[in-house]
């Protein structure tokens, strides 16, 4: 493999996605008028819009061999992520999950099965290439190689990311080697016990003094915080179609942003600009734009970015 940009290791799962007009109530029908059938996952679905942003990536980890993985592995060649250091379980079951989208409501309902496709190991990290890389991208998921491989990234001076959307086991002992600590809200308050955003920023902070903790709160935008300021960062008015894989999809255009360059503020307003783009489509990769669409979309609002 050539040098990638970003190595990933995390979730990967396979989506169904029905759209509706809205939510059924117990025990009755509901007709769809749409269903999608795409690949999401955290991690996996962040490094495809880091590749649709120009990013180069890589997905590695254990997959199974079933045809839910086929399906994945197809998508990631379709976005241009690098899948030749899988490692391929014979026999095992993907994840997947059933979304239902509501038009009346611009949100989804997943409902979602783990499979039993075992975890990556620490012995099955490609540590090779992650000295290589500039980014380690993680989510939570396979916690144990993912520990392992944030610690020899930190060894070798490569930037970790993480997408803290879920207090896993483990999870407080993995963002203590993290650089761009960008967390779920929800993620935030379970965390640090408040529900002061501020108040939750810096705990998180002074905790595992990473360079930047984000915390976004899906349709109010989000906030920043770098040990000395806080900041805050909007959302973008678009006709909404569905919101599945916004957080994945902006941490994805966050990592791309800071490779970049770019500053705090206008990385979060990037990611903020793409997250939104991406809701005008079905499924959680569809609408991720290039880099020269949200750029330009971003003008559009008066914002200069890139």
């Amino acid at each position: 493999m050539k040098n990638i940009d970003v190595i990933g290791i995390g979730a990967s799962l396979y989506d169904i996605i029905f759209g509706a007009e809205t939510y059924p109530e117990e025990d009755t029908k509901v007709r769809v008028d749409s269903v999608t059938y795409r690949c999401g996952g955290p991690c996996a679905t962040a490094l495809a819009a880091m590749a649709k942003l120009g990013v180069s990536a890589a997905y590695t980890g254990a997959i199974a061999d079933d045809g839910y993985a086929a399906a994945m592995r197809a998508e990631f060649a379709e976005f241009g992520v690098d899948c030749s250091s899988l490692v391929v379980r014979k026999g095992a079951k993907s994840p997947f999950s059933v979304i239902l989208t509501a038009a009346d409501k611009g949100t989804r309902t997943i409902v979602w099965n783990r499979g039993t496709l075992k975890t990556t190991q620490p012995e099955e990290v490609p540590y090779g290439l992650i000295e290589k890389a500039k980014v380690l991208h993680l989510d939570g998921n396979h916690i144990d190689a993912a520990l392992a491989a944030a610690k020899f990234a930190r060894e070798k001076g490569v930037k970790v990311s993480i997408d803290a959307g879920k207090l896993y086991d483990g999870v407080r002992e993995l963002v203590k080697y993290v650089d761009w600590f960008v967390a779920a809200e929800s993620f935030a308050f379970e965390y640090s016990g408040t529900d002061d955003l501020r108040a939750a920023a810096k705990l998180m902070y002074d905790e595992n003094s990473p360079e930047i903790v984000v915390i976004t709160c899906g349709k109010r935008g989000g906030m920043w915080y770098d040990g000395k300021e806080y900041g805050e960062y909007p959302i973008y008015d678009v006709p909404v179609v569905d919101s599945t894989g916004c957080g994945d999809v902006f941490h994805g255009a966050f990592v791309a942003a800071m490779l970049r360059g770019f500053d705090y503020p206008a990385a979060c307003r990037f990611s903020s600009g793409v997250s939104s783009m991406k809701c005008t489509k079905p499924g959680g990769r569809a609408g991720i734009p290039t880099y020269d669409e949200v750029t330009a979309f971003l003008r559009s609002y008066g914002e200069d970015i890139g």
